[in-house]
């Protein structure tokens, strides 16, 4: 939620006042140790994808299981959680594919808990209305490419970009002049966009949506993945790393690429928009050096362990590279969070903070010596 309107940000702490205090007052509380309760629940409530995108970043363990997470079952993590009040991200696979998404949101809502869906926004223009009518707090759609080429490349589907852009213009239609759900483009960098980020910056202008982001593409390699498996086995742990696999090659962008990369990226830090839109970019990093495979400096940080959880379709609570601290069937979330594998988590990640796992993962603040 950050770089959103005063507007937008200012309701939503009215709106969820004990969220809003939690935010501020953590940093000072909990640092470098785990909050009482996740703040942020990122529910996959289904592993099933109309997507195919060979940069998924979940794709591995989400082909270890296909399941739904059933209504029941999220509606007994509601319960838990309304108290400590933290924020639920609906995610996937595409999470417009779950039957309940729908009940689902507004349970979120009657409970009084900041809702954010996910999606590639293939099934948007046909859920719309729902959505808007469920009372989603924010909505954020997968937008890789400005034409159909450039999308395909990303989800290989065809003509889905047509479908997207239906979709993106019909909540925007709905919802009018109110400010929820907030709407955001989001965008990953990669080999196929680098020449369009201009054109998919002018179409969210176009569209009339609040946001658009710019993120880094998350990726590994073998040397990688093999000091992943050795840290791993050694302390016994999993080794889910998120990113595209990249095999032997350290860089993901050509030295060419990466400086039509910083070009790009100064030209959006000038861009002023013609309306309302935030535009919101990639952490100031070295551009060279994260696409040339430069591992992060021993002062990167992230404290993804000690404020969040992802609930997975059968019910598994995991926290990073897919350690599973309990089931949503047998434990609750809080029996996992404060639970025997969790703590062996933390203690390992203190001692270590930065896993040859975390090398390019989403939820590391990465700064280079």
């Amino acid at each position: 939620m950050h770089n959103i309107s005063l507007k937008t940000l200012t309701l939503t702490a009215l709106k969820y006042p004990k969220t809003a205090v939690d935010i501020v007052l953590d940093p000072l509380l909990f640092n470098n140790k785990a909050t009482p309760f996740p703040r942020l629940i990122n529910c996959f409530i289904t592993e099933a994808c109309n997507f195919k995108c060979p940069m998924c970043h979940v794709v591995n363990s989400r082909e270890m299981n296909k399941s739904n997470l059933p209504f029941s079952d999220f509606k007994k993590i509601v319960l838990e959680s309304k108290k400590h009040r933290p924020s639920f991200q609906l995610a996937g696979g595409e999470p417009l594919l779950h039957p309940d998404i729908i009940k689902m949101i507004k349970l979120l809502n009657d409970n009084h808990m900041v809702n954010l869906i996910v999606t590639n926004g293939l099934l948007l223009e046909e859920k719309a209305q729902q959505i808007i009518d469920s009372g989603l707090d924010y909505l954020a759609i997968s937008l890789d490419g400005p034409d159909e080429k450039t999308q395909y490349q990303r989800g290989y589907v065809k003509d889905s970009f047509d479908k997207i852009i239906k979709g993106i213009k019909k909540v925007v239609e709905l919802r009018g002049s109110k400010t929820f759900p907030h709407i955001r483009i989001a965008t990953v960098i990669s080999k196929y966009n680098l020449h369009n980020f201009e054109k998919i910056l002018n179409l969210a202008e176009d569209l009339g949506v609040d946001q658009w982001s710019l993120s880094h593409h998350y990726y590994y390699f073998k040397d990688i993945k093999n000091k992943q498996d050795i840290f791993t086995k050694k302390h016994n742990l999993k080794n889910d790393i998120w990113g595209e696999y990249i095999g032997n090659s350290k860089s993901f962008l050509t030295e060419k690429e990466r400086q039509l990369l910083n070009k790009k990226i100064n030209f959006l830090k000038n861009y002023h928009p013609k309306n309302k839109l935030k535009i919101v970019l990639p952490s100031n990093l070295d551009i060279e050096k994260y696409y040339s495979g430069v591992d992060p400096g021993k002062n990167s940080k992230c404290v993804s362990p000690y404020r969040q959880v992802y609930i997975r379709g059968n019910g598994n609570i995991e926290i990073c590279q897919g350690n599973i601290i309990g089931n949503t069937k047998n434990n609750s979330i809080y029996q996992s969070w404060c639970g025997k594998t969790a703590t062996h988590f933390r203690k390992i990640f203190q001692k270590y903070p930065n896993m040859p796992g975390c090398f390019r993962c989403c939820s590391l603040d990465i700064k280079f010596n």
